[in-house]
Protein backbone atom coordinates (compact mmCIF):
# COMPACT_ATOMS: atom_id res chain seq x y z
CA UNK A 1 0.00 0.00 0.00
CA UNK A 2 2.74 2.26 0.61
CA UNK A 3 4.41 1.58 -2.38
CA UNK A 4 1.10 2.76 -3.71
CA UNK A 5 0.80 6.20 -2.23
CA UNK A 6 4.63 7.08 -3.22
CA UNK A 7 3.56 6.56 -6.72
CA UNK A 8 0.41 8.33 -7.02
CA UNK A 9 2.48 11.24 -4.38
CA UNK A 10 4.79 11.20 -7.84
CA UNK A 11 2.11 11.51 -10.28
CA UNK A 12 0.82 14.51 -8.19
CA UNK A 13 4.01 15.85 -7.78
CA UNK A 14 5.33 15.71 -11.83
CA UNK A 15 1.35 16.68 -13.09
CA UNK A 16 2.06 19.96 -10.54
CA UNK A 17 5.29 20.68 -11.67
CA UNK A 18 4.46 20.87 -15.19
CA UNK A 19 1.75 23.22 -14.32
CA UNK A 20 4.05 25.45 -12.14
CA UNK A 21 6.40 25.23 -14.83
CA UNK A 22 3.81 26.69 -17.83
CA UNK A 23 2.13 29.46 -15.20
CA UNK A 24 5.93 30.76 -14.15
CA UNK A 25 7.44 30.18 -18.07
CA UNK A 26 4.44 30.89 -20.27
CA UNK A 27 5.49 27.74 -22.40
CA UNK A 28 5.41 24.02 -21.96
CA UNK A 29 8.71 22.14 -19.99
CA UNK A 30 11.42 21.37 -22.69
CA UNK A 31 11.66 18.24 -24.08
CA UNK A 32 14.41 15.68 -22.84
CA UNK A 33 14.28 13.02 -24.98
CA UNK A 34 15.50 12.03 -28.52
CA UNK A 35 14.71 14.67 -31.09
CA UNK A 36 14.65 12.14 -34.26
CA UNK A 37 11.96 10.16 -32.26
CA UNK A 38 10.02 13.55 -31.32
CA UNK A 39 9.97 14.82 -35.10
CA UNK A 40 9.07 11.27 -36.54
CA UNK A 41 6.03 10.94 -33.84
CA UNK A 42 4.87 14.52 -35.07
CA UNK A 43 5.66 13.53 -38.66
CA UNK A 44 3.43 10.52 -38.75
CA UNK A 45 0.23 12.83 -36.94
CA UNK A 46 0.81 14.18 -40.37
CA UNK A 47 0.49 11.65 -42.62
CA UNK A 48 -2.20 12.12 -44.34
CA UNK A 49 -2.44 15.99 -43.66
CA UNK A 50 -5.03 16.82 -41.08
CA UNK A 51 -8.79 18.07 -42.31
CA UNK A 52 -8.48 21.25 -42.61
CA UNK A 53 -7.27 24.84 -44.29
CA UNK A 54 -4.47 25.83 -44.25
CA UNK A 55 -3.10 29.37 -45.58
CA UNK A 56 0.50 30.03 -45.73
CA UNK A 57 2.64 32.93 -46.81
CA UNK A 58 5.04 31.33 -49.48
CA UNK A 59 8.11 32.06 -51.04
CA UNK A 60 11.17 31.17 -53.32
CA UNK A 61 14.06 33.05 -54.28
CA UNK A 62 17.23 32.32 -56.35
CA UNK A 63 19.93 34.15 -56.04
CA UNK A 64 22.93 34.49 -53.78
CA UNK A 65 22.29 36.70 -51.19
CA UNK A 66 20.70 34.68 -47.36
CA UNK A 67 17.44 36.06 -47.82
CA UNK A 68 16.88 35.02 -51.20
CA UNK A 69 16.56 38.58 -52.50
CA UNK A 70 18.90 38.69 -55.08
CA UNK A 71 17.68 39.21 -58.18
CA UNK A 72 19.80 37.33 -60.83
CA UNK A 73 20.91 34.05 -60.43
CA UNK A 74 23.71 33.98 -63.81
CA UNK A 75 22.35 35.82 -66.61
CA UNK A 76 18.57 34.58 -65.81
CA UNK A 77 16.57 37.09 -63.75
CA UNK A 78 14.32 35.70 -60.93
CA UNK A 79 14.84 37.12 -57.72
CA UNK A 80 11.69 35.96 -55.24
CA UNK A 81 8.46 35.11 -55.94
CA UNK A 82 6.13 35.43 -52.90
CA UNK A 83 2.54 34.32 -53.51
CA UNK A 84 -0.55 33.43 -51.17
CA UNK A 85 -1.02 29.53 -50.62
CA UNK A 86 -4.39 28.03 -49.49
CA UNK A 87 -4.14 24.24 -49.12
CA UNK A 88 -8.13 22.41 -48.72
CA UNK A 89 -7.48 18.70 -46.70
CA UNK A 90 -10.63 16.47 -46.36
CA UNK A 91 -10.09 12.74 -45.81
CA UNK A 92 -6.53 12.27 -47.69
CA UNK A 93 -7.50 14.64 -50.83
CA UNK A 94 -6.03 17.73 -50.78
CA UNK A 95 -6.14 21.00 -53.11
CA UNK A 96 -3.17 23.47 -52.95
CA UNK A 97 -4.45 26.99 -54.89
CA UNK A 98 -0.92 29.30 -54.78
CA UNK A 99 -1.98 33.26 -56.36
CA UNK A 100 1.02 35.15 -57.31
CA UNK A 101 2.34 37.55 -60.00
CA UNK A 102 5.60 36.97 -62.85
CA UNK A 103 6.30 39.80 -65.03
CA UNK A 104 3.74 41.70 -64.20
CA UNK A 105 0.98 39.22 -64.99
CA UNK A 106 -1.62 37.35 -61.85
CA UNK A 107 -1.59 33.99 -62.06
CA UNK A 108 -3.47 31.32 -60.37
CA UNK A 109 -2.28 27.54 -59.87
CA UNK A 110 -4.60 24.76 -58.10
CA UNK A 111 -3.10 21.53 -57.60
CA UNK A 112 -5.34 18.60 -56.81
CA UNK A 113 -4.09 15.50 -55.34
CA UNK A 114 -7.18 13.24 -55.85
CA UNK A 115 -6.08 9.64 -54.65
CA UNK A 116 -4.66 8.07 -57.54
CA UNK A 117 -4.78 11.18 -59.40
CA UNK A 118 -2.67 14.63 -59.88
CA UNK A 119 -4.25 17.20 -61.32
CA UNK A 120 -2.67 20.93 -61.96
CA UNK A 121 -4.88 23.68 -63.22
CA UNK A 122 -3.77 27.15 -64.36
CA UNK A 123 -5.19 30.49 -64.59
CA UNK A 124 -3.76 33.39 -65.99
CA UNK A 125 -4.71 36.22 -69.04
CA UNK A 126 -1.90 34.35 -70.93
CA UNK A 127 -3.55 31.37 -70.89
CA UNK A 128 -6.63 31.85 -72.28
CA UNK A 129 -9.13 29.63 -74.57
CA UNK A 130 -11.24 32.16 -76.90
CA UNK A 131 -13.62 29.22 -76.84
CA UNK A 132 -14.37 28.79 -73.04
CA UNK A 133 -13.05 32.81 -72.11
CA UNK A 134 -12.35 30.91 -68.44
CA UNK A 135 -8.62 31.06 -69.04
CA UNK A 136 -8.67 27.91 -67.11
CA UNK A 137 -5.98 25.01 -68.64
CA UNK A 138 -5.98 21.49 -66.58
CA UNK A 139 -3.48 18.71 -67.26
CA UNK A 140 -2.75 15.70 -65.34
CA UNK A 141 0.83 15.36 -63.80
CA UNK A 142 2.86 13.74 -60.76
CA UNK A 143 2.75 14.25 -57.08
CA UNK A 144 2.77 18.01 -56.97
CA UNK A 145 1.55 18.67 -53.56
CA UNK A 146 4.34 17.48 -51.07
CA UNK A 147 6.66 20.25 -52.14
CA UNK A 148 4.46 23.02 -50.73
CA UNK A 149 3.09 20.42 -47.64
CA UNK A 150 6.40 19.14 -46.92
CA UNK A 151 5.32 15.47 -47.36
CA UNK A 152 7.86 14.99 -50.26
CA UNK A 153 10.34 15.85 -48.13
CA UNK A 154 8.98 13.98 -45.33
CA UNK A 155 9.15 11.14 -47.14
CA UNK A 156 12.48 11.76 -48.26
CA UNK A 157 13.45 11.99 -44.08
CA UNK A 158 12.07 8.93 -42.99
CA UNK A 159 14.61 7.25 -45.24
CA UNK A 160 17.80 9.20 -44.56
CA UNK A 161 16.79 10.59 -40.99
CA UNK A 162 19.93 8.84 -39.44
CA UNK A 163 22.40 10.63 -41.73
CA UNK A 164 20.76 13.90 -40.99
CA UNK A 165 22.17 16.43 -38.29
CA UNK A 166 18.81 17.29 -36.42
CA UNK A 167 18.56 19.14 -33.26
CA UNK A 168 15.16 20.55 -31.36
CA UNK A 169 15.49 24.21 -30.87
CA UNK A 170 12.32 24.84 -29.10
CA UNK A 171 8.58 25.87 -28.76
CA UNK A 172 7.30 28.63 -31.20
CA UNK A 173 3.84 29.72 -32.04
CA UNK A 174 2.69 30.49 -35.30
CA UNK A 175 -1.38 31.36 -35.93
CA UNK A 176 -1.51 30.83 -32.13
CA UNK A 177 -1.00 27.32 -31.82
CA UNK A 178 2.19 25.47 -30.54
CA UNK A 179 5.13 23.86 -32.23
CA UNK A 180 8.39 22.28 -32.06
CA UNK A 181 11.25 24.27 -34.16
CA UNK A 182 13.83 21.41 -35.73
CA UNK A 183 17.28 22.20 -37.69
CA UNK A 184 18.07 19.82 -39.75
CA UNK A 185 21.44 20.06 -41.33
CA UNK A 186 21.55 17.68 -44.80
CA UNK A 187 25.73 17.36 -46.46
CA UNK A 188 26.31 17.08 -49.94
CA UNK A 189 26.26 13.22 -49.87
CA UNK A 190 22.86 12.79 -48.20
CA UNK A 191 21.71 16.00 -50.30
CA UNK A 192 22.65 13.77 -53.66
CA UNK A 193 21.13 10.75 -52.84
CA UNK A 194 17.35 12.49 -51.59
CA UNK A 195 17.53 13.88 -55.36
CA UNK A 196 18.28 10.34 -56.64
CA UNK A 197 14.95 8.97 -54.33
CA UNK A 198 13.16 11.31 -55.87
CA UNK A 199 14.39 11.21 -58.65
CA UNK A 200 13.44 15.08 -59.45
CA UNK A 201 15.38 18.45 -59.18
CA UNK A 202 12.82 21.27 -58.98
CA UNK A 203 14.97 23.67 -61.08
CA UNK A 204 16.60 20.82 -63.69
CA UNK A 205 15.34 21.37 -67.38
CA UNK A 206 14.32 25.35 -66.33
CA UNK A 207 16.44 28.25 -67.82
CA UNK A 208 18.66 28.06 -64.52
CA UNK A 209 19.80 24.87 -64.98
CA UNK A 210 20.29 21.90 -62.61
CA UNK A 211 21.09 24.24 -59.15
CA UNK A 212 20.97 20.79 -56.55
CA UNK A 213 24.36 20.45 -57.97
CA UNK A 214 27.51 18.34 -56.62
CA UNK A 215 28.98 19.96 -53.52
CA UNK A 216 25.49 21.28 -52.75
CA UNK A 217 24.29 21.09 -48.95
CA UNK A 218 20.74 21.70 -47.59
CA UNK A 219 19.63 23.37 -43.98
CA UNK A 220 15.98 23.04 -42.77
CA UNK A 221 13.77 24.90 -40.41
CA UNK A 222 10.88 23.59 -39.61
CA UNK A 223 7.82 23.81 -36.92
CA UNK A 224 5.55 20.57 -36.59
CA UNK A 225 2.06 21.32 -34.87
CA UNK A 226 2.68 19.49 -31.16
CA UNK A 227 -0.83 18.38 -31.68
CA UNK A 228 -1.62 17.10 -35.51
CA UNK A 229 1.98 17.43 -37.13
CA UNK A 230 1.93 19.38 -40.15
CA UNK A 231 4.23 22.16 -40.69
CA UNK A 232 3.44 25.27 -39.53
CA UNK A 233 6.71 27.07 -40.35
CA UNK A 234 9.22 25.42 -43.08
CA UNK A 235 12.18 27.31 -44.49
CA UNK A 236 14.48 25.07 -46.94
CA UNK A 237 17.94 26.55 -48.02
CA UNK A 238 20.30 25.10 -50.68
CA UNK A 239 23.83 26.29 -49.89
CA UNK A 240 27.19 25.97 -52.17
CA UNK A 241 30.47 27.09 -51.54
CA UNK A 242 31.92 29.41 -54.41
CA UNK A 243 35.87 29.14 -55.40
CA UNK A 244 35.83 32.70 -56.47
CA UNK A 245 34.38 34.20 -53.44
CA UNK A 246 35.81 31.66 -50.91
CA UNK A 247 32.76 31.55 -49.15
CA UNK A 248 29.12 29.74 -49.02
CA UNK A 249 26.38 31.28 -50.32
CA UNK A 250 22.63 30.89 -50.67
CA UNK A 251 21.40 29.60 -53.95
CA UNK A 252 17.81 28.89 -53.26
CA UNK A 253 15.70 29.51 -50.92
CA UNK A 254 11.93 27.96 -50.45
CA UNK A 255 10.06 29.33 -46.90
CA UNK A 256 6.68 28.90 -46.09
CA UNK A 257 4.47 30.25 -43.15
CA UNK A 258 0.92 29.72 -41.40
CA UNK A 259 -1.12 32.69 -41.04
CA UNK A 260 -4.54 30.60 -40.12
CA UNK A 261 -5.79 26.96 -39.83
CA UNK A 262 -9.49 25.90 -39.60
CA UNK A 263 -9.80 22.19 -38.98
CA UNK A 264 -13.66 22.54 -40.48
CA UNK A 265 -12.35 24.62 -43.67
CA UNK A 266 -12.41 22.09 -46.08
CA UNK A 267 -15.23 20.62 -47.96
CA UNK A 268 -16.12 18.21 -50.86
CA UNK A 269 -16.61 21.57 -52.87
CA UNK A 270 -13.16 22.72 -52.45
CA UNK A 271 -11.93 19.77 -54.02
CA UNK A 272 -14.09 20.18 -56.86
CA UNK A 273 -11.84 20.28 -60.24
CA UNK A 274 -12.71 23.43 -62.44
CA UNK A 275 -13.41 22.24 -65.28
CA UNK A 276 -15.33 18.64 -66.35
CA UNK A 277 -12.97 16.71 -68.83
CA UNK A 278 -9.19 16.63 -69.83
CA UNK A 279 -7.64 16.16 -73.05
CA UNK A 280 -5.10 14.07 -73.17
CA UNK A 281 -2.99 12.15 -76.32
CA UNK A 282 -3.63 15.23 -78.63
CA UNK A 283 -2.82 14.67 -81.93
CA UNK A 284 -2.97 16.94 -85.19
CA UNK A 285 -2.90 14.82 -88.61
CA UNK A 286 -3.73 16.60 -91.90
CA UNK A 287 -7.62 15.84 -92.14
CA UNK A 288 -8.33 14.71 -88.45
CA UNK A 289 -7.80 15.24 -84.62
CA UNK A 290 -7.09 12.44 -82.25
CA UNK A 291 -7.22 12.54 -78.72
CA UNK A 292 -8.36 10.50 -74.95
CA UNK A 293 -11.04 12.23 -72.72
CA UNK A 294 -10.92 11.85 -69.31
CA UNK A 295 -14.41 12.60 -67.45
CA UNK A 296 -14.24 14.44 -64.18
CA UNK A 297 -17.78 14.52 -63.64
CA UNK A 298 -20.97 12.50 -64.84
CA UNK A 299 -21.71 13.32 -68.31
CA UNK A 300 -25.51 11.77 -69.42
CA UNK A 301 -25.16 13.60 -72.89
CA UNK A 302 -22.13 15.22 -74.51
CA UNK A 303 -22.60 17.34 -78.09
CA UNK A 304 -20.78 20.80 -79.10
CA UNK A 305 -17.92 21.90 -81.06
CA UNK A 306 -14.54 20.83 -82.19
CA UNK A 307 -12.62 23.71 -82.93
CA UNK A 308 -9.73 23.66 -84.35
CA UNK A 309 -7.25 27.00 -84.93
CA UNK A 310 -4.00 28.99 -84.05
CA UNK A 311 -2.53 32.36 -82.41
CA UNK A 312 -2.72 35.34 -84.96
CA UNK A 313 0.14 38.05 -84.38
CA UNK A 314 -2.65 39.71 -82.28
CA UNK A 315 -2.66 36.58 -79.84
CA UNK A 316 -6.45 35.83 -80.73
CA UNK A 317 -7.37 32.49 -81.92
CA UNK A 318 -8.56 32.20 -85.37
CA UNK A 319 -10.26 29.16 -86.20
CA UNK A 320 -9.18 27.02 -89.36
CA UNK A 321 -12.20 24.56 -88.63
CA UNK A 322 -15.38 24.18 -86.42
CA UNK A 323 -16.87 20.67 -86.48
CA UNK A 324 -19.92 19.35 -84.46
CA UNK A 325 -19.18 16.70 -81.95
CA UNK A 326 -20.94 13.96 -79.80
CA UNK A 327 -19.11 12.24 -77.22
CA UNK A 328 -22.03 10.59 -75.81
CA UNK A 329 -22.12 9.43 -72.22
CA UNK A 330 -19.48 9.30 -69.44
CA UNK A 331 -19.24 8.50 -66.07
CA UNK A 332 -16.88 10.31 -63.60
CA UNK A 333 -13.48 8.89 -64.02
CA UNK A 334 -14.05 7.34 -67.57
CA UNK A 335 -11.71 7.67 -70.56
CA UNK A 336 -12.53 7.58 -73.96
CA UNK A 337 -10.44 7.62 -76.93
CA UNK A 338 -11.55 9.77 -80.01
CA UNK A 339 -11.12 10.77 -83.37
CA UNK A 340 -12.89 13.06 -85.51
CA UNK A 341 -12.47 13.88 -89.27
CA UNK A 342 -12.45 17.82 -90.70
CA UNK A 343 -13.74 19.27 -93.24
CA UNK A 344 -10.97 21.08 -94.12
CA UNK A 345 -7.22 20.44 -94.21
CA UNK A 346 -5.30 21.68 -92.00
CA UNK A 347 -2.02 24.04 -92.63
CA UNK A 348 0.85 23.55 -91.16
CA UNK A 349 2.03 24.71 -87.27
CA UNK A 350 1.26 24.65 -84.19
CA UNK A 351 -2.40 24.36 -83.65
CA UNK A 352 -4.96 24.93 -80.36
CA UNK A 353 -8.31 22.50 -80.54
CA UNK A 354 -10.79 23.65 -78.31
CA UNK A 355 -13.46 20.74 -77.14
CA UNK A 356 -16.83 22.55 -76.24
CA UNK A 357 -19.77 20.52 -74.51
CA UNK A 358 -22.80 22.32 -74.61
CA UNK A 359 -23.34 24.16 -71.06
CA UNK A 360 -19.83 23.09 -70.04
CA UNK A 361 -16.63 24.63 -69.59
CA UNK A 362 -14.54 24.19 -72.69
CA UNK A 363 -11.20 22.33 -72.42
CA UNK A 364 -8.19 22.82 -74.19
CA UNK A 365 -5.22 21.34 -75.63
CA UNK A 366 -2.43 21.76 -78.40
CA UNK A 367 -0.47 20.30 -80.89
CA UNK A 368 1.54 20.36 -83.81
CA UNK A 369 0.93 19.44 -87.35
CA UNK A 370 3.55 20.07 -90.04
CA UNK A 371 3.49 17.53 -92.81
CA UNK A 372 1.15 18.36 -95.64
CA UNK A 373 1.85 15.20 -97.22
CA UNK A 374 1.04 12.54 -94.89
CA UNK A 375 -1.27 10.01 -96.58
CA UNK A 376 -5.21 11.47 -95.62
CA UNK A 377 -7.27 9.36 -93.61
CA UNK A 378 -10.22 9.96 -95.50
CA UNK A 379 -8.42 10.27 -98.96
CA UNK A 380 -9.77 6.92 -100.53
CA UNK A 381 -13.27 8.39 -100.81
CA UNK A 382 -16.31 7.99 -103.38
CA UNK A 383 -15.58 11.04 -105.51
CA UNK A 384 -13.62 13.72 -106.04
CA UNK A 385 -13.69 17.33 -108.67
CA UNK A 386 -11.54 20.05 -108.55
CA UNK A 387 -12.97 23.29 -109.87
CA UNK A 388 -8.96 24.46 -111.68
CA UNK A 389 -9.02 21.23 -113.15
CA UNK A 390 -5.59 19.38 -111.61
CA UNK A 391 -2.29 20.92 -110.92
CA UNK A 392 -3.16 24.36 -111.86
CA UNK A 393 -1.09 26.51 -110.08
CA UNK A 394 -2.05 30.04 -111.84
CA UNK A 395 -5.57 29.28 -110.28
CA UNK A 396 -7.12 29.13 -106.86
CA UNK A 397 -8.95 26.12 -107.18
CA UNK A 398 -10.94 24.39 -104.82
CA UNK A 399 -11.58 19.99 -104.33
CA UNK A 400 -15.27 19.03 -103.30
CA UNK A 401 -15.09 15.47 -102.31
CA UNK A 402 -16.89 12.70 -100.38
CA UNK A 403 -15.26 9.77 -98.20
CA UNK A 404 -17.62 6.42 -97.00
CA UNK A 405 -18.18 8.67 -93.82
CA UNK A 406 -19.08 11.92 -95.26
CA UNK A 407 -20.25 13.82 -97.95
CA UNK A 408 -19.82 17.67 -99.66
CA UNK A 409 -16.11 17.80 -98.14
CA UNK A 410 -14.12 21.15 -99.19
CA UNK A 411 -10.74 21.94 -99.10
CA UNK A 412 -8.70 25.04 -100.97
CA UNK A 413 -5.39 26.08 -102.50
CA UNK A 414 -3.53 27.59 -99.95
CA UNK A 415 -0.47 29.79 -99.57
CA UNK A 416 2.73 28.54 -97.35
CA UNK A 417 4.96 31.38 -97.35
CA UNK A 418 6.56 31.91 -101.42
CA UNK A 419 4.70 27.96 -102.15
CA UNK A 420 1.47 27.04 -103.04
CA UNK A 421 0.03 24.11 -101.24
CA UNK A 422 -1.95 22.83 -104.25
CA UNK A 423 -5.02 20.89 -103.93
CA UNK A 424 -5.75 18.10 -107.24
CA UNK A 425 -7.78 14.87 -107.73
CA UNK A 426 -6.41 11.55 -108.65
CA UNK A 427 -9.59 9.45 -109.81
CA UNK A 428 -11.38 9.17 -106.32
CA UNK A 429 -8.59 10.49 -104.19
CA UNK A 430 -7.83 13.72 -103.04
CA UNK A 431 -4.00 14.74 -103.32
CA UNK A 432 -1.73 17.53 -102.40
CA UNK A 433 1.81 18.83 -103.86
CA UNK A 434 3.45 21.41 -102.42
CA UNK A 435 4.97 24.56 -105.25
CA UNK A 436 7.75 26.63 -105.25
CA UNK A 437 6.27 30.05 -106.55
CA UNK A 438 8.96 32.12 -108.49
CA UNK A 439 7.38 35.02 -107.84
CA UNK A 440 5.83 34.41 -104.90
CA UNK A 441 2.41 33.25 -103.76
CA UNK A 442 -0.49 35.50 -103.15
CA UNK A 443 -4.54 34.22 -102.34
CA UNK A 444 -3.71 30.79 -103.47
CA UNK A 445 -2.10 31.09 -106.63
CA UNK A 446 1.71 31.46 -107.72
CA UNK A 447 1.69 35.33 -108.75
CA UNK A 448 2.50 35.62 -112.43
Amino acid sequence: MNKIIIFLVIIVVAAASVGAYVFLFGVSPPFLGDPKELYKGLAAKANPLPNGKYNYDFSIGVGDDQDGSSTSMGMFPLGTIKMDADIYSLNGKNKTVMAFAVMGQSMTVALFELGDMSISCTEAPLISSSASGSGIRCERGEENLGALTGEQYQKMFDEVIDEIDLSLKGQRYYAGRPCYEFLLKIDSTTLEKMMEMQQQDPFAGSPYGSLIMEGTRAEVETCLDKELGFESMFKLRFIKYSELSDKETDIVNISMQLNSFDPNGASEADLRIPVDFLLENLECKRDSVSFTLIAFNPVPSGTGQLKVGEYSYTDDIVYETVEPVNIGSMAAGDEKDFEFALTKDLLPGSKQVDLCIDGRECVSGSCYFFNPFEPSSTSAGASCEDSDLGQNFAVKGTVTYSTSSASDLTVSDACIGDSLLEYYCEGTEKKTVLKECVKGCSNGACAE
